[in-house]
């Protein structure tokens, strides 16, 4: 479905979930350096919202500051284990 492609993403295989590509939210996962330093290790979301996330991170980056949620007030950060939607139990299917 054509639409399904447009709208919807898979993060890998570790995380068979299915994730609504909405403008203002951007799914990541979260390291830490040795040194404690968090970092987003990936993302999956809107086009847009990746240049903003990027650039913010640049900006960081530079500074040696961690990223948080509150750097980004337009993009709401969602872990990807509580950001997806397990398609099966979404129908109400048998795996």
């Amino acid at each position: 479905n054509e639409i399904c492609k447009k709208y919807t993403q898979t993060f890998s295989l570790d995380y068979p979930l299915v994730y609504p590509i909405i403008k203002g939210i951007r799914y990541v996962t979260w390291e830490v350096t040795p040194y404690g330093r968090k970092y987003i290790s990936g993302s999956l979301g809107h086009l847009h919202d990746e240049v903003v996330l990027t650039e913010i991170s640049k900006k960081m980056k530079k500074q040696r500051k961690s990223l948080s949620q509150e750097d980004v007030p337009n993009i709401k950060l969602v872990s990807v284990e509580e950001g997806g939607i397990d398609p099966y139990t979404f129908l109400d299917l048998i795996r």
